[in-house]
């Protein structure tokens, strides 16, 4: 099948602008893609904390704000 998974479409689609997803995919042994299962749910739970840090971040300095 041509569908790799989606967080690995994901990823490929991400290379063509950022380096570190081009990085991932183009400069890792071909074994050894870091990519399993494992990794990956690594990966979105890393990305989900900072994207909650961000809403706090920006909740906290609009509270501010309003005071």
């Amino acid at each position: 099948s041509a569908n790799r998974g989606n967080f690995i479409e994901l990823l490929n689609w991400t290379s063509g602008t950022d380096p570190i997803a081009s990085s991932i995919l183009n400069d890792s042994a071909k074994n050894s893609t870091y990519l399993s299962p494992y990794i990956q749910n690594e990966l979105i739970s890393l990305l989900a904390l900072h994207i909650r840090q961000q809403i706090s971040e920006k909740e906290r300095s609009l509270n501010y704000a309003r005071s």
